[in-house]
């Protein structure tokens, strides 16, 4: 085996200019945890990426001055939710349960929920086609003191759909922020 010297591009030029920048950084970051090329035809060891000319993410972190236990409840409770972000939610508190938020444009199915510390749903739009996977949200909450740091991670947004990371920040934590200041 021998190391690698240069970073491989890819040229694809049926994509984005910050798509080719994300796959050249993920391929890069990739190939720095096992730098080495085979001696068989010289290619790197194949890494398990999600496909980024499909696929979005966006990560998002917030503090908020109230414990993590009130922010999981409001998240998981229809009137705490339509409270906090000013559009209708129905809600569930069960793994497997449905919901829809925003007056029925948001809707998922909780698939993991750790009380206090942790959310995950499946999540789409009406504006996802009809061939669109469910997209996902993992909330985590941690307590610090008096204020609890609330990270939003969500992935596998088709890449038809807007970057939803300004909706986050304007329709979901800025009403929260404003919310749980009183």
């Amino acid at each position: 085996m021998r190391r690698l010297e240069k970073p491989l591009k890819y040229h694809l030029p049926f994509a984005r200019a910050s798509q080719i920048f994300w796959l050249r950084k993920c391929i890069v970051l990739n190939l720095a945890s096992k730098p080495t090329i085979h001696a068989l035809g010289n290619h790197p060891t194949p890494q398990p990426l999600i496909n980024p000319l499909t696929m979005q993410s966006i990560e998002l972190e917030v503090v908020f001055h109230v414990p993590s236990f009130i922010l999981y409840h409001a998240w998981l409770n229809s009137d705490a939710h339509t409270k906090m972000t000013g559009g209708t939610a129905d809600c569930s508190h069960e793994v497997g349960g449905k919901f829809i938020a925003w007056d029925g444009y948001i809707s998922g199915q909780n698939l993991d929920l750790i009380p206090g510390q942790k959310i995950v749903q499946s999540w789409r739009t009406t504006d996802f086609a009809d061939s669109d996977k469910d997209s996902q949200i993992t909330l985590t909450f941690r307590d610090h003191g008096d204020h609890c740091h609330v990270t939003l991670v969500h992935t596998n947004i088709p890449d038809s759909q807007p970057n939803y990371k300004q909706g986050w920040e304007e329709h979901y934590f800025q009403p929260m922020l404003a919310h749980f200041s009183h």
